[in-house]
């Protein structure tokens, strides 16, 4: 596993991870969000534009599993006080 965010408490938004096969995107339980979200986004121009595929309010996991080769990160959005979220992946990307 690889961390997208360790222990990110701000806005703001994880480095791209070159994708071309299947992953696993997992915010982990110990994280507290404090009213963020957190949106898995994906391109497929080499990371000019992202589109949001899935948003998390609470700790989970998506499977990425899409054909050709992408780009994904996370964004955090509306981080408060008490926010701090751990997020990793897995796979092949």
């Amino acid at each position: 596993m690889a961390a997208l965010f360790t222990a990110q408490t701000t806005n703001g938004s994880s480095s791209a991870i070159d994708y071309s096969a299947a992953t696993t995107v997992t915010v982990s339980d110990d994280s507290t969000f404090g009213g963020c979200r957190v949106t898995l986004e994906i391109s497929d121009d080499g990371g000019t534009e992202y589109t949001p595929v899935h948003a998390f309010s609470q700790a989970g996991a998506m499977n990425l599993e899409l054909n050709g080769t992408f780009k994904f990160r996370l964004t955090l959005t509306g981080a408060s006080a008490s926010t701090s979220v751990n997020a990793t992946y897995n796979g092949s990307a």
